[in-house]
């Protein structure tokens, strides 16, 4: 009988560089897959914390994590007690050979090297923050946030600006994740702080248009945001450092932190001989295996696959890293199947104060760049039930391929429930689903929590129409190429289907205003051979809108999300964005002539760290030209200028200096310099209007008393509601009050204290306070001028001095020229001549009001008909004889007219002199008025006593009685006779 003999296998011996995520996560996997008797642990870490919240340490320099201790997610003792690991600490792997699988490190404390064995190694080596190679960037009093070090460094700094009068702001140097929450820990410690970003928007990580809310929220809370721009030099003392900007401004702070993104840690990789990817990260496979048989890698410095786009990319999130932890730790035990990391999609969510923007899958940014084909739409409507008390506005975007519909990406931004709608399309995603999926998902319903139609259903049923070929939509971007190309503007017609209220807030340039109520017996009034643009605030009601043109034989598309996605694709962070007088900071919009967002402050407010726009100023030479041309030239400049920027306007016409202090007051620009030159005039104008602010920053504790008493007769409460809700709300509340009354309203939807200042303006109101609450912003306001308004506009007021929020709301108010009650900026002309000069009259007034921004309407009757009549008769027209009499008689065209002065002579006389001093043919201002917007109203009675077909009229032209008439001249503040 033979001896049994019993072998005993040998211990796997794992080593791991490095703990946090990826390291402690693979840890912990290991153990729970073998224990000690069959795998030894031995994990290295170069600092002291071995496992802590790394995403949490700004929030505990903010104040919000209060307890410090709270950030490590175990000690050193509690991972070996609980897992029987031999840690490492302050213990650095200075080498790896990977034939001898042989790992070299140093005690960082006695400087002692050790080598060790491995079986297997798995490097979680992390990523470090990228130092730019910026002058003075090693001065102490510049900091870079890592780790638990890094953030003691960071509070204590903020502990010591504390202690300065008055402290200096902390300058943040990059608008992506780690920047935004060490920008709003700054604020939350009371301290001023100013962020810098190189691109022309925070949060790179989404597209431009969907960080638009974000600019909003910082300038709000009160951060001094710099877009455009970076840090050029450091320099500076003990106690501050100076940053000169590379817009040539320098600002003194107390101190920096940089944060303009991470790298991977791959030395030791490199030096073992490891393979890198593309972008600069571990090359690993789907088993997180290297180029080196037996090392693995997981966490920050690995390369992973998109998953969308199956581009190598480098994706720094904490997630993807625990689960390749847990991945590597099971299949180093496994008996079955292995696990594989089926790549990274970039599920992300970020706080930025009130704010929350969270996304998935790919951008539109990124499909671009890889050349993929995408359709994409826009959804706002709120989080909750809008019924319910409490509802906040959510904005969606949702990508997806236009050949099958399967979803590829979808950006959210709102104050709640955007976390929940993005981890539904992540899901989405990763199931392969499809925006026909969408509208089946049966999510949580209740008042407090969602909709019957939750806004992801919404995605769904919208992607999925456009699929089915139920209607088209335009998007915001193509529209504005549309509205600024001057040989496709005349042919694009704008339908905004909004209520009038809505408009005080600005509309899409050259449009239309039929509200959706009305559009059913307004039909007539709309072309049918141009494509109409229909637009309302969101995108629901002009899809509705939209329907029922195409239902009724127009060609009709809908605007994709509506003024609101409008206004964030063409006023993004490429503007320059500005504090204003109550108090926050806004933009001004490029979307309709007067800023209704608010206003820009003085250049000359250095300390409050303002910037007026570094571009240097267009120059626009209209010398030659005649009214209104120099005129029409400085309006289209500016509409495509951003806030702040510059114009130098130099004319020989002699009323130009008359004309143009009137056109800046009008649309809400700003006239710098007037000055007479060897040509003529010289004028310097800045887009938007400067309003003078002191010198200190405002703060609660400075805000003077309001100068008259205020009694508040009655609060609105609108929290709830969606734009236009409550100023619609606060309009019906206010035409109940006496003049004189105040009453205070509170709002919770995100752009109602942007939109309230120019809606005050526009009715003749006094804004009286505007202050954050926890449910969004209460407001003041005050039926009718305020006594200080009204004697500011007394005195002839031009430039206001606002010393609080209180006064500094009133001093908007208080801007010269501005009527009081509604200012109607609508204007009608009635030509009943033919002759030249008149009718060239006609034309010159219609193109200067249309250049300030009014909405201008021409009534041609009797022998003003020859104006709008076609030189070409068509071969359709029938007449009887009379008729063709009248149609023989009847000159055709500008060209024609005037043929009774001197048989004709007269007539080329005066246009021959034209041309020589270089004023504008009348055919030049009736295409220029077309362009502009000027409606063209024919009457049907003259037409029908004098034989005119609507076949011989110019294109664009509508007919209608007298009845049409006296209705735009009711709605206008300017009604001409020229004949």
């Amino acid at each position: 009988m033979s001896a049994t003999t019993t072998v005993t296998a040998a211990k796997k011996q794992v080593v791991i560089v490095g703990g946090v995520a990826g390291g402690a996560s693979a840890a912990a996997r290991l153990r729970r897959m073998a224990g000690p008797d069959k795998c030894e642990i031995t994990l290295f870490e170069r600092g002291e914390y071995v496992s802590f919240a790394n995403c949490g340490l700004a929030y505990h320099i903010g104040g919000q994590i209060k307890d410090r201790d709270r950030l490590f997610l175990a000690t050193p003792q509690s991972l070996v007690d609980k897992f029987q690991l031999d840690l490492r600490m302050k213990t650095e792997v200075i080498g790896i050979d990977t034939e001898r699988k042989e790992i070299t490190a140093v005690a960082l404390a006695s400087g002692v090297k050790s080598t060790m064995h491995y079986d297997a190694l798995i490097l979680s080596p992390g990523a470090s923050p990228t130092k730019p190679p910026i002058p003075g960037i090693d001065h102490p009093r510049i900091r870079f946030l890592r780790d638990v070090p890094s953030m003691d460094a960071i509070k204590a700094l903020v502990v010591e600006t504390k202690t300065q009068t008055p402290p200096l702001p902390v300058l943040v140097l990059g608008g992506g994740y780690i920047g935004l929450e060490v920008a709003e820990a700054i604020v939350d410690q009371k301290l001023p702080c100013m962020l810098v970003e190189f691109a022309d928007q925070v949060m790179v990580a989404a597209d431009p248009e969907m960080t638009h809310p974000l600019h909003q929220e910082l300038v709000q809370q009160g951060v001094d945001l710099r877009l455009s721009c970076t840090v050029a030099s450091f320099t500076g003392a003990d106690n501050h450092v100076i940053a000169k900007l590379t817009t040539g401004e320098e600002v003194m702070c107390s101190f920096a932190v940089v944060a303009i993104g991470v790298r991977p840690e791959v030395t030791l990789a490199k030096q073992a001989g490891i393979k890198l990817g593309e972008r600069g990260g571990i090359l690993v496979d789907e088993y997180l295996e290297t180029s080196a048989p037996s090392v693995y890698a997981v966490g920050d410095a690995i390369e992973v696959k998109d998953y969308i786009g199956g581009f190598q990319t480098l994706i720094p999130l904490a997630g993807p890293a625990n689960r390749q932890g847990r991945i590597v730790g099971t299949n180093l035990f496994t008996e079955g199947k292995k696990l594989t990391y089926k790549n990274t999609q970039g599920t992300a969510v970020c706080k930025v104060f009130g704010m929350t923007i969270a996304m998935t899958g790919e951008n539109e940014k990124t499909l671009k760049r890889i050349n993929r084909q995408y359709n994409k739409v826009y959804t706002h409507g709120m989080h909750h039930a809008s019924y319910y008390p409490g509802g906040q506005m959510l904005s969606m975007k949702l990508v997806y391929d236009p050949s099958d519909g399967r979803i590829l990406g979808a950006q959210a931004f709102g104050r709640e429930g955007v976390d929940k709608r993005i981890d539904v399309v992540a899901v989405a995603i990763r199931s392969h689903m499809t925006v026909f999926d969408l509208e089946d998902l049966e999510l949580c319903y209740a008042p407090p929590y969602g909709s019957a139609k939750d806004p992801v259903n919404m995605a769904g049923f919208i992607a999925s129409n456009l699929l089915r070929g139920e209607f088209n939509q335009i998007h915001a971007e193509e529209l504005k190429a549309l509205l600024y190309d001057e040989a496709k503007v005349h042919q694009t017609f704008v339908l905004d289907v909004r209520q009038p209220e809505e408009l005080f807030g600005g509309k899409i340039i050259n449009s239309i205003n039929i509200p959706l109520p009305e559009l059913q017996t307004r039909l007539h009034e709309l072309p049918r051979d141009r494509t109409i643009i229909v637009a309302c605030g969101t995108g629901l009601r002009s899809y509705n809108a939209t329907r029922l043109l195409c239902n009724k034989g127009f060609n009709a598309v809908n605007l994709s999300g509506g003024f609101r996605t409008w206004v964030t694709v063409t006023d993004n962070g490429a503007k320059k964005w500005m504090k204003s007088v109550v108090g926050t900071h806004v933009a001004t919009t490029d979307s309709c002539s007067v800023s209704a967002s608010g206003v820009v402050v003085s250049s000359s407010q250095v300390n409050g760290g303002v910037v007026v726009s570094t571009k240097p100023p267009q120059e626009i030479d209209a010398v030659g030209l005649k009214c209104p041309i120099p005129i029409i030239r400085t309006s289209r400049a500016f509409s495509t200028m951003d806030p702040g920027d510059t114009v130098i306007v130099t004319a020989s016409d002699p009323s130009f200096q008359n004309d143009i202090p009137v056109w800046c007051r009008s649309t809400g620009n700003t006239l710098v310099k007037l000055e007479q030159v060897t040509q003529g005039t010289r004028a310097t104008i800045r887009k938007g209007i400067i309003i003078e602010t002191p010198q200190e920053p405002l703060t609660s504790a400075s805000a003077a008393a309001p100068t008259e008493p205020v009694t508040v007769v009655k609060e609105v409460d609108a929290t709830g509601m969606q734009c236009p809700g409550p100023i619609l709300k606060l309009a019906q509340e206010l035409s109940h009050l006496n003049f004189g009354q105040c009453l205070a309203i509170t709002a919770s939807d995100g752009g109602f204290a942007h939109d309230l200042p120019a809606w005050c303006r526009s009715t003749g109101n006094s804004l009286l306070s505007l202050d954050k609450t926890k449910d969004g912003h209460r407001a003041v306001i005050h039926k009718g001028p305020s006594a200080a308004q009204s004697a500011a506009r007394s005195a002839g007021a031009v430039m206001t001095t606002a010393t609080s929020s209180s006064s500094a709301a009133a001093a908007l108010q208080s801007l010269p020229d501005m009527p009081l009650g509604i200012s109607s900026k609508k204007k009608t002309i009635v030509v009943f001549s033919n002759d030249f000069d008149k009718v060239m009259a006609a034309f010159i007034i219609a193109n200067g009001a249309a250049a300030m921004g009014s909405q201008v309407t021409m009534f041609f009757t009797f022998w003003g008909l020859t104006v709008i009549k076609s030189k070409i008769t068509p071969v359709s027209v029938k007449k009887g004889w009379l008729d063709s009499m009248f149609g023989y008689m009847l000159p055709a065209g500008p060209g024609a007219m005037s043929k009774m002065n001197f048989f004709g002579l007269g007539g080329t006389m005066v246009k021959n002199v034209m041309a020589m001093h270089k004023v504008a043919t009348l055919e030049e201002l009736i295409d220029n008025a077309k362009q502009a917007g000027v409606r063209f109203i024919a009457c049907s009675m003259a037409m029908e006593l004098l034989g005119v077909a609507k076949e011989e009229l110019i294109d664009g032209v509508e007919i209608g009685g007298v009845a049409m008439y006296l209705a735009a001249a009711e709605e206008g503040n300017v009604n001409l006779f020229i004949g």
